[in-house]
């Protein structure tokens, strides 16, 4: 990835995807993970103001900060779902997407060898998901058991490839990279059209979105600051317009949400009965 300094020098590794890959220093070293070798020792001096290393530092806070949010960002949607035993108004196509689209740009980056700091919320996120679809496959008879093999089998075949690949052509990992800007829209905007449809935003936590929504923002930063990666900038800013929709969304129709989640549990509890 780009780091600060005076030359830059694109990747070499097998990895390397022209006019995609940022760019990084050869030789860069890193202290404790967030202190580049020139920095911390000009921080030991008291010099504070060396160069750019107060944002340097600051985005490589950013860049765990985001990976330990992200252990966190989608509990409260499975608490949701737990606690009402219910998947009503997630639209599961969303949540299957979003599993493609974390494995996807996991994968690529652990290929190019990418710094961890700038992509490891996407297996986070993951397993989140995969969690949230488990709950989701119990509490709802929507999905045939054959539907749930094959989904299961073949995703985590996927994974498995893309994870440990070693033959995968380079124009294959650009066309499944720039497939994300589509996998981001259709993983959002058909749950934001059913919520206007419905008039309900189900059981979607409004905390899970809001929390998403400032990742993307930290996420924007710290790409601006250490890589030359476009097409990832452009995707954060997209997540972020998709995340606050839906947080407008929720605060919007919060009291005909509720309304609404009372009388499904209405009808649930008469039908145990």
């Amino acid at each position: 990835m780009v780091n600060p300094g005076d030359v830059y020098s694109y990747n070499a590794t097998p990895g390397y995807v022209p006019g995609y890959v940022p760019g990084y220093i050869n030789g860069t070293n890193f202290r404790f993970l967030i202190f580049r070798e020139d920095c911390f020792n000009e921080f030991k001096r008291l010099n504070f103001f060396y160069q750019d290393c107060i944002s340097i530092t600051i985005s490589k806070i950013l860049g765990y900060g985001i990976i330990l949010g992200a252990l966190l960002v989608k509990i409260p949607q499975v608490f949701n779902i737990m606690k009402a035993k219910s998947a009503d108004g997630l639209l599961l196509s969303m949540f299957y997407l979003e599993i493609l689209m974390y494995m996807i740009s996991g994968s690529y980056n652990k290929h190019l060898g990418s710094p961890f700091s700038t992509y490891g919320e996407n297996f986070a996120l993951l397993a989140q998901n995969i969690i949230i679809v488990f709950f989701a496959w119990k509490y709802s008879d929507h999905t045939s058991t054959s539907s749930k093999l094959l989904l299961s089998v073949g995703m985590t075949s996927m994974f498995l490839y893309l994870i440990w690949d070693n033959e995968l052509p380079e124009y294959l990992w650009t066309s499944l990279m720039n497939l994300q800007f589509v996998m981001i829209i259709m993983s959002r905007v058909p749950q934001i059209k059913q919520n206007f449809e419905t008039k309900s935003t189900g059981h979607l936590s409004i905390i899970t979105f809001v929390m998403n929504a400032v990742g993307n923002m930290a996420r924007l930063f710290t790409l601006m600051k250490e890589t030359t990666d476009s097409m990832s900038m452009t995707t954060a800013i997209i997540s972020f317009v998709l995340n606050m929709t839906l947080v407008v969304q929720i605060l919007m129709l919060w009291k005909s949400t509720n309304e609404a989640n009372l009388k499904n549990a209405n009808k649930s509890k008469v039908k145990s009965e």
